[in-house]
This record gives C-alpha cells, sequence and structure tokens, in this order.
C-alpha cells in the first residue's frame, strides 16, 4: 500500500516513533508551535471555554424545560443526543489541548487544533437539526403553551450561535511546524 494511501488509525502516531539502541522509543516527527505570545494564548483558551459553557448552558437550559414538551418525541430526542455528543468531544479536545505543551507532537496537534474546527461545525449543525426538530413539534403537534417552545427555541439559537462563534475565536491560535531538533 501507498504513503498516502495509508488509513488512519488509532496507532498512526506510532510511525512518528522509533526505537534508539537502548530499546526506548524516540519521537522522530516534527513539532507544531503556537505562534502566539503566551498572554493572547491563554485569552483566547479563555474565550473557548467561556463559549463552551454558555452553549452548556443554553443545552441545560432546554433540558430543564418542563418535559411533557420534547420529552417523548423522538427526534427531539435524538438531535439532543447529538448535541450531547458534541459538547463532550469538544470540551474534551479543548482541554487537551490546553494542556499541551508547546511545542507540540505533529500528530497531537493535528488531534486537537485539527480536529477542533470540525467539532464545532458539527455541533452547530446538531443545534441546528435540534432547532428544526423543535420548531416542527411547536408548530405541528404541540398547541397549548407557547412560552416554553419560544424559550426552547431561542436557548437552541443562542447555543447556535455559541458553536458558530468558537469556530473563528479557535483559528485565531496559529501554529508553525517546526523541525524535530528545534524544541
Amino acid at each position: 500500500m501507498n504513503e498516502k494511501q495509508k488509513k488512519y488509525n488509532r496507532f498512526s502516531y506510532l510511525e512518528y516513533y522509533t526505537r534508539d539502541e537502548n530499546g526506548n522509543y524516540v519521537y522522530t516527527g516534527k513539532y507544531c508551535r503556537c505562534l502566539l505570545p503566551a498572554v493572547q494564548k491563554k485569552k483566547v483558551f479563555t474565550a473557548m471555554i467561556l463559549l463552551w459553557v454558555l452553549a452548556a448552558a443554553c443545552f441545560i437550559g432546554c433540558g430543564m424545560l418542563p418535559q411533557k414538551i420534547f420529552g417523548a418525541v423522538f427526534y427531539v430526542v435524538l438531535a439532543y443526543a447529538a448535541e450531547f455528543a458534541a459538547l463532550v468531544f469538544i470540551l474534551y479536545t479543548q482541554i487537551r489541548l490546553m494542556r499541551m505543551k508547546d511545542p507540540m507532537k505533529e500528530y497531537e496537534h493535528k488531534e486537537t487544533a485539527g480536529a477542533l474546527p470540525t467539532q464545532y461545525v458539527l455541533a452547530a449543525i446538531s443545534g441546528i437539526l435540534t432547532f428544526i426538530a423543535e420548531a416542527c413539534y411547536l408548530f405541528f403537534v404541540w398547541k397549548h403553551d407557547a412560552a416554553y417552545g419560544a424559550a426552547a427555541l431561542i436557548l437552541q439559537a443562542v447555543f447556535i450561535a455559541a458553536c458558530i462563534l468558537l469556530y473563528p475565536v479557535e483559528g485565531k491560535l496559529a501554529y508553525e511546524t517546526i523541525a524535530r531538533d528545534a524544541p
């Protein structure tokens, strides 16, 4: 199989390691260094976490609404489950990115900073699907209390906005690839 045709698997990072004469693994790949100063990097990370907290608060707020509105509708529940999964993956990847040393290994960069934009887009898409599912249920099925429905739709709109805003905030983190001898 050609090098470019190799499929990614969870052990693909091992191609960046070789054994030395003592039998220990040594990293032989490249590194990625953040171009921002530490103060600006901390501000970007703080903004990322605050936007995530806003999205999570909106998600929890929708979950706190009375169960009789959306509780038994499978297409709304499935959309909420997708939102929950997206929020968990974003939090895990953001915390992992914040804990990385600078410079980080190239495969770590691909797994964290490289994966976050896709996760933000997927979270926004899941929020849009939930918004559509809630709106369909409210307009076509539920005819009783419009205040709870309006609150749910507003919270979903704020969730979508937070996920969309995460994308340019994370984009401020610029990285450069450096040789392995540079750190």
